[in-house]
């Protein structure tokens, strides 16, 4: 994250932080930025039915003092961490309103993950999508960014985590369709995936769902 910030050189980064384990992930970016001396705000969805591992990362950032608002200010970069693969339907309510405002702001959108509004698994585009500046994919590119390629907008970075992702020998991936193949990836992402602050180390935490990618909180 912190590396994908430096090429924006931002004076200020608002996170918006849903419930699930993608706002779990936005907070560890977000602590980890702030370590590094860039000032960040992050907006909160809300406060209540959080996952576990979110919560606890929501508890470490207000004791760090960082500001945690519900209404959106000005940033010099967006973190979009609202809800990643677990898009179910259409995106409502807050996150809507959050997602259009996104949209609204010349500012630079980053994705964690996945853009805000687009299927994980079959790439289609909601009627509230974050089409992002650049995208943080965790181990591998999920499929839906292939067949929706146009929403990433700009970059697609996967970045590792410490894991190793094995393929059968039809070269199917082991997270139940939701990543392409080693190939597939590598032709889609326009980067090399490479280590960054989240990456795992022994005694992490990680922010994720069983069978599914998820980040390092540590």
């Amino acid at each position: 994250m912190y590396g994908a910030m430096q090429e924006y050189g931002p004076e200020s980064v608002m996170v918006m932080v849903g419930p699930g384990h993608n706002g779990g992930g936005g907070l560890v970016a977000a602590r980890h930025l702030v370590n590094r001396g860039v000032h960040v705000v992050a907006v909160l969805i809300r406060t209540d039915q959080l996952s576990p591992t979110t919560a606890h990362q929501l508890k470490t950032l207000r004791e760090m003092g960082v500001p945690l608002v519900q209404v959106s200010p000005p940033a010099s970069v967006v973190v979009d961490a609202l809800i990643g693969y677990s898009l179910e339907g259409e995106p409502r309510g807050h996150f809507a309103e959050l997602i259009d405002w996104a949209n609204q702001q010349s500012s630079p959108v980053i994705s964690l993950d996945i853009p805000s509004g687009l299927d994980a698994t079959t790439g289609r585009i909601s009627g509230h999508c974050i089409p992002a500046d650049a995208t943080l994919t965790l181990a591998l590119p999920k499929t839906g960014l292939a067949i929706s390629p146009s929403v990433v907008g700009g970059s697609l970075s996967p970045i590792t985590l410490g894991v190793t992702v094995r393929e059968t020998p039809r070269g199917r991936h082991l997270f139940r369709g939701r990543v392409m193949t080693i190939e597939r990836a590598s032709r889609l992402g326009r980067k090399e995936p490479g280590p960054t602050c989240l990456q795992s180390r022994a005694g992490s935490d990680v922010v994720g769902a069983v069978g599914a990618v998820g980040a390092v909180a540590r």
